[in-house]
Formats: C-alpha cells, sequence, structure tokens
C-alpha cells in the first residue's frame, strides 16, 4: 500500500487480491505478490517487481499499466527494483542472480548483470 504522506490517504493498492475500500487506484497486473516498489525521480511512474519475475511500470496519477518487463527466470521472484536519478533506467534484482537494466523510453533490456559464486555456478 502507498499513503499519501500530506493526508494519509491511501494512493496506490498492490497487493493483487485484495482492494482497499477508498484507495484511489488498485493496480492489477501481476499474478502473484509484490516485492518491491519504487517511484520514477519525478513521481510520475511507480516500479513494482514480482513474484511472478515481471517487473512493471505504472502511472503514479491514474494507475494504469505503462509496460511489462518479461525477462528473469520464471521460476524467481524479482525482490529489487529501484529507478536511475534521471528516470531513463530500472534495474531489477531477482533470486536467479541477475539484475537486469530496463529502459524506459526504448522498453528493451539493456544490460544483464550475472552474480557468479567462486566456483561460477551462479547464485548460492
Amino acid at each position: 500500500i502507498v499513503w499519501v504522506v500530506e493526508d494519509g490517504s491511501c494512493l496506490l493498492v498492490m497487493d493483487p487480491w485484495t482492494p482497499t475500500p477508498g484507495s484511489r487506484e488498485h493496480l492489477q497486473g501481476h499474478r502473484l505478490g509484490v516485492r518491491s516498489v519504487a517511484f520514477s525521480p519525478d513521481g510520475a511512474v511507480v516500479v513494482t517487481g514480482g513474484e511472478d519475475a515481471m517487473v512493471k511500470l505504472w502511472s503514479a496519477e491514474d494507475g494504469q499499466c505503462l509496460e511489462t518487463f518479461v525477462g528473469h527466470s520464471l521460476a524467481t521472484k524479482v525482490r529489487a527494483v529501484s529507478c536511475s536519478p534521471e528516470g531513463t533506467l530500472v534495474a531489477s534484482g531477482s533470486e536467479d542472480g541477475c539484475v537486469k537494466i530496463w529502459s524506459t523510453t526504448s522498453f528493451a533490456c539493456e544490460a544483464t548483470l550475472r552474480l557468479e559464486t567462486a566456483d561460477g555456478v551462479g547464485p548460492a
């Protein structure tokens, strides 16, 4: 749940199953729970990372899904999302040991960074 600091009202609910009465918008789109949330620097976009391995961009104004990024291994959860200071890139980290860098303008994956252990077999 995202709250408005000024008046304490509920702005967004990111639980895919339980809308909150009185909330301004209920984000629907992740098939499973949301694990991470970030705002763009200008506050216009909400980024979510889910247990469904997806990263989504949402309009903070009306709750509409702007884009869905798919690229993490399907059996993993996206545990962290973050926006670049200029808002043109989103980073997402998941249990598959990868950090993906997504463009918010072309909506393409710009880079994938993979975690490797000392024996080279990936995440522990």
